[in-house]
Order: structure tokens, then C-alpha cells, then sequence
């Protein structure tokens, strides 16, 4: 009798231990299938702040936007630094433009430096504006648009002679990058209005405005997906939580809205996946959507990063994802000023901490 409880007890134990097993996290056997750290490159910098990151997925080279020590170039396929272009101080974006084998940077003091992608040789440093925050390349008008973000406008070039072509006012003071939608309009996200403009850019003229409001609140990251006819917002939020709100882009109507980490900066959605991928700086973390259908997106994935960690670019030849940040400290002698999100949130970088991380599907392969 006592040798049949005996071995109820030890079903009953094994049990419970198998429940709580469930339940506990995975680790090792779960770990491919989740992104992991596999590369860092450690870079000197002389300043603290950096912006976006650009992506040539042919080539295999990354430009990184490094405002003060301007851009600096690293092809992903041997992780080393292969350019650092000159006379691009405050850049914080580049348009690549293979077409005319020109790369345009959106330099903070309303300047473009213009340069070759064959060989990162400058051709001209140009003043546009009297500050940019930015641009893109449009293909159908051939044209860079810079967002003047001081000013509320869209500043236009022609992408071949490099001269100024026009410009379209829109609305507030903190314009956001904009997206191209490959039939020559661009929609631009207003943070500080809560709004989302669809601008004709041949036709230099606003085509819709839209207020996002209800749903998105401070939208600080676009993509668009071209076979849904969708823009995709990372909206980091203000009175609401922070949400990844998705938006027909003919009639202006929010189809989505789905939770979103804190401190998103930007958007990529890969067509080929129907994977949505953003980093959340003040989170520390990157989520991954997956696309059910045009108005349905499911996260699938929430990695950790590194505090401050806001932009990223995915390649999708090798499903790796590539993020720069710096490291740092909170010093609790200074103000934290995200302190009403993130009470622990680094205030502090360390002098030349910056690095490229890069993110793929499992662990480093061992060397």
C-alpha cells in the first residue's frame, strides 16, 4: 500500500514539476529560433549623439548617420569599416540613389553633401535650407525630399543635377522621416501634431492630411507596404501607450493597432517575410510583427538591445538585423528626462562606446 502512494506522490511531484517547467522561460533548446547578438564592432566616436542608418542591400554596405563624425560606411559582409566620407558633419540621414551613382546626406544645418557610391568621393556640399532633418529618395519625380523639420516643410532636389527643385509647407515643428510609396507621393509623419501628410511630389502639392490622433500619438517611424497599399507608424505615444499603427493609405483610415515598445524611432517592413521590425530605445528592446493579412499584425518576437538603441536596418538575405548604439550609465547626479518612462534610463554615454550590433537567428557560429 505504501509503495503505490509511494509512486502516486512521485506522478504527482513529476507533474507539478512538469507544470512549473512549462511555464518557466526557454532557454537553450528554444534559442535558434529567436534573435540573438552575433556581432559587434566597436567604432570611435568623438561625440555622443548618432541618427539613422542606411542600407544598400546589394552591396552589402551600411551607412551610418553619425551627426559630429559624419558617415561612416561598413560593409556587413566582413564587419569593417570600409569609408569615412569626408564633409559630412550633421548628417543624419542619407538617400542612396544607385541610379545616378549619388548618395545624398541630410545634414543639420540645411546642407546635402552630395557624393559618388562607387568610390564615397564628394562632389559637393550644398546649402538647401537653413537646417534639415533628413531625406529620401523618390523615384517617380527623381527627386530628394529633405524634411525641414524647423520649419514645416518638405524641401525637394532633383536627384541627378543635385539643384534645388521646390518645396511643399506643411504643418508643425518636428517633421519625421519620410516614406515613398513608388507611385510618386511621400507621407510624412508630424510628432508634434499627431498628423500623417500624403505629399504629391511631381505635382509638389499636399494630396491628404490626416489626423492619426485617436490611435497614434507622436508617430516617429514610417514603412510602407506596397502590396497592401499600407503605411506603418511607430507611434511612441503621449497620453496613450505606445502603439504600431498601420493605415490605408488612399483614404487615411487607421486598419490597425497593436502595442509597441517605448522610445521607437524606427519602421521596417520586409515584403518578403511580412515581418515588421522596430527599436524601442527607451525599452532597450526590438519587437517583430508578423503580417496576418493588410489590417491584422500579431508580435512574435521582443529582443533586448541596448537603452537608446532606436533605429535599425534588416537585411533579408541573411535575415540579420543591424542597430548602432552607445553604452552608458544612468548618474544619478544628473536629470534623467525620461524619468516618467523609464526611471533607470541612461543619461550618461561613455566616450567612444559606440557600435554596430548585429542581430541574427540564433547564436554566433563558433570560430
Amino acid at each position: 500500500m505504501m509503495h503505490k502512494m509511494q509512486k502516486l506522490c512521485l506522478l504527482g511531484a513529476g507533474s507539478i514539476a512538469a507544470s512549473l517547467f512549462a511555464a518557466w522561460p526557454a532557454f537553450a533548446d528554444d534559442a535558434p529560433k529567436f534573435f540573438q547578438l552575433q556581432a559587434e564592432l566597436p567604432l570611435k566616436s568623438s561625440a555622443t549623439t548618432t541618427d539613422h542608418v542606411d542600407y544598400d542591400p546589394v552591396k552589402k554596405l551600411l551607412y551610418m548617420s553619425r551627426r559630429k563624425d559624419g558617415v561612416t560606411v561598413v560593409d556587413v559582409t566582413t564587419m569593417k569599416v570600409v569609408a569615412q566620407i569626408p564633409k559630412t558633419e550633421g548628417s543624419n540621414s542619407i538617400a542612396l540613389v544607385p541610379k545616378h551613382d549619388r548618395g545624398y546626406t541630410g545634414n543639420g544645418d540645411g546642407t546635402t553633401t552630395i557624393f559618388k557610391l562607387s568610390d564615397n568621393t564628394v562632389i559637393d556640399r550644398v546649402s538647401f535650407a537653413t537646417n534639415s532633418d533628413g531625406g529620401i529618395y523618390e523615384p517617380v519625380s527623381d527627386s530628394i525630399a529633405f524634411q525641414q523639420a524647423d520649419d514645416g516643410i518638405i524641401a525637394l532636389m532633383n536627384a541627378e543635377t543635385g539643384k534645388k527643385s521646390g518645396e511643399v509647407k506643411l504643418e508643425g515643428e518636428e517633421l519625421e522621416r519620410p516614406v515613398a510609396d513608388g507611385k510618386g507621393n511621400i507621407f510624412v509623419p508630424i510628432r508634434d501634431k499627431d498628423l500623417l501628410f500624403k505629399v504629391d511630389v511631381k505635382g509638389m502639392k499636399v494630396a491628404a492630411k490626416w489626423d492619426i490622433s485617436a490611435s497614434c500619438q507622436q508617430p516617429s517611424g514610417a514603412d510602407y507596404d506596397a502590396a497592401n497599399n499600407r503605411v506603418i507608424l511607430g507611434c511612441r505615444g503621449k497620453m496613450v501607450a505606445p502603439t504600431l499603427v498601420v493605415v490605408d493609405a488612399d483614404s487615411g483610415k487607421v486598419v490597425s493597432s497593436t502595442p509597441l515598445g517605448r522610445g521607437c524611432d524606427e519602421v521596417q517592413f520586409d515584403a518578403g517575410s511580412k515581418q515588421v521590425f522596430t527599436a524601442n530605445g527607451v525599452d532597450g528592446n526590438a519587437i517583430v510583427y508578423k503580417q496576418v493579412d493588410a489590417d491584422h499584425y500579431a508580435p512574435t518576437e521582443a529582443f533586448s538591445t541596448r537603452p537608446g538603441a532606436r533605429v535599425l536596418r534588416y537585411d533579408a538575405d541573411s535575415q540579420r538585423i543591424f542597430i548602432m548604439s552607445n553604452a552608458g550609465t544612468q548618474d544619478l547626479n544628473k536629470k534623467n528626462a525620461l524619468a516618467r518612462f523609464n526611471p533607470w534610463y541612461v543619461n550618461t554615454i561613455f566616450p567612444d562606446s559606440l557600435s554596430l550590433l548585429v542581430y541574427g537567428r540564433g547564436p554566433a557560429a563558433a570560430k
